[in-house]
């Protein structure tokens, strides 16, 4: 069977709408400051969620709508929602944001309407609904402690024309991941799995695509120590680990080898990685390399173009690279906050 070629954390929609304001102000004490409004009336959001995509770090507004969150110069954007609300989306490192005391209100969001269907679905929603859990959280047994706790909110389809099967959710989908922790808020924006059939006839998963952004909350105060060694092994070789090791230069040193038509060479033979300000510059010299970490997990890697990595190991712009092998196949349930720290 063909290896699964995923875009995981990809294109960071911007939600912004001629009557989206929000106020935004960046202090010295490396803070971002705020207040959140309705569009419809300039009322006061409380409650509305503010965080950067795909770390642990964010707040909530208070009865004011004001909210204020740490800041670190990152590539992370700044997530604003509010259930009912159409999500914003900011980038803080323009210098836009950081200049200027910006009034932005949350839109109210309009109920999509279904498209009309000229094909018929032939799936089931428990087979749809499997397949979901398999290419969004991971593979069985990944289930029985990765768990979506708002399954109604999915949105299914199936169409055979084209073999792919398509998702939607009118609202976050919240996910409860008890081996890492976490229970994660993801704003799903788009999903897709594409299907071939082998010269058997059979049907077979080929490739999968999903964004959207997400919030990791700590499901306990105290993590225990076997949460701890469970966040560890999801690290591990994992792409986090590799952009990581890419940003520190420490590919050898992290167990990763680079391999080029099958042939080991020199580590940063194919790479380019120049300073600019706190980011990494990286440049890949070859259409695709491949990655083998500790001997044993082989990966494939490509860079449409050059591609900018912070500390925390976030890459943008994240459509500009695809991964394959091993590392495309790990799914929410071994995904770790942008923020993690190994300890």
């Amino acid at each position: 069977m063909k290896s699964y070629t995923s875009k995981l954390n990809v294109k960071r929609l911007l939600f912004f709408t001629f009557f989206s304001l929000f106020q935004l102000t960046i202090n010295a004490q490396d803070f971002i400051e705020g207040q959140v409004f309705r569009a419809t009336d300039s009322t006061s959001i409380s409650g509305a969620s503010v965080y950067f995509d795909g770390t642990s770090i964010g707040v909530i507004s208070n009865e004011k709508g004001a909210f204020k969150i740490p800041y670190t110069e990152n590539n992370s954007l700044l997530v604003i929602s509010y259930l009912g609300c159409e999500p914003l989306v900011i980038n803080t490192n323009e210098p836009a944001y950081k200049k200027k005391s910006l009034y932005i209100y949350l839109d109210d969001k309009l109920e999509a309407l279904d498209a009309v269907q000229l094909e018929v679905d032939p799936w089931s929603r428990i087979k749809k609904l499997k397949l979901f859990r398999t290419h969004f959280i991971g593979k069985y047994p990944t289930w029985k402690y990765c768990k979506i706790m708002n399954e109604d909110d999915v949105n299914l389809k199936y169409i055979p024309s084209s073999q792919v099967l398509v998702a939607s959710a009118k609202n976050p989908i919240v996910v409860k991941n008890k081996k890492l922790g976490y229970e994660i808020t993801y704003n799903l924006i788009d999903f897709e799995v594409s299907f071939k059939k082998s010269p058997g006839g059979i049907l077979y998963a080929s490739s999968t695509y999903y964004e959207g952004t997400s919030f990791f909350k700590p499901l306990k105060k105290r993590t225990s120590k076997k949460v701890i060694a469970n966040r560890e092994k999801s690290f591990l070789g994992s792409t986090l680990h590799f952009y990581r090791s890419i940003y520190q230069r420490k590919l050898d040193e992290n167990h990763f080898k680079i391999f080029h038509k099958r042939f080991l060479v020199d580590t940063y033979k194919y790479f380019s990685i120049i300073d600019d300000d706190n980011m990494k510059n990286v440049t890949l010299h070859a259409e695709e390399i491949d990655i083998l970490y500790k001997d044993e997990h082989h990966s494939s890697f490509k860079a449409k173009r050059n591609f900018y990595i912070d500390q925390y190991g976030n890459h943008f712009p994240p459509d500009a690279v695809t991964v394959g092998g091993v590392m495309s196949q790990i799914r929410l349930a071994e995904t770790l906050p942008l923020d993690y720290k190994q300890q």
